[in-house]
């Protein structure tokens, strides 16, 4: 199941598309609603390679993505899996995938300024 919940991640993670966990099983990994067809284009969650990502935190002074990483660990008690520099609309974040202690996997989301905890509207709408 650890393995199948692992793909599954993996799978939302490479198409770019932010996710949280709510529980264990594959049915607790829940993809984030699509944008609505007249949401504005600068709303998509736009995720950069490593070349862009070194290009943008050299010029706009961003937290270096390692930096990023010890903070999601640190926050979150979990050992980080992968970080990725992202801008949505105007915001840039950092994108990072987690594994728990107890196999479980997360997301989080930090300002890509100051290294701050960023809530998504994704989980927003999960716990309603």
């Amino acid at each position: 199941m650890r393995r199948v919940l692992a793909l599954l991640c993996g799978s939302l993670l490479a198409a770019g598309l932010p996710f949280a966990v709510a529980g264990q099983g594959a049915e607790a990994v829940v993809p984030a609603a699509a944008p609505a067809a007249d949401a504005k284009p600068s709303s998509k969650l736009e995720c950069l390679k490593a070349a862009e990502t070194r290009e943008e935190v050299r010029a706009r002074h961003f937290i270096e993505p390692f930096a990023a990483v010890k903070i999601a660990a640190r926050e979150s008690k979990a050992e980080a899996l992968s970080a990725k520099l992202c801008r949505l609309g105007d915001d840039w974040i950092y994108s990072i995938s987690l594994l728990h202690h107890d196999g479980r996997t997360a997301h989080i989301w930090l300002d890509a300024a100051s290294g701050r905890v960023v809530p998504m509207r994704a989980h927003e709408s999960l716990k309603n």
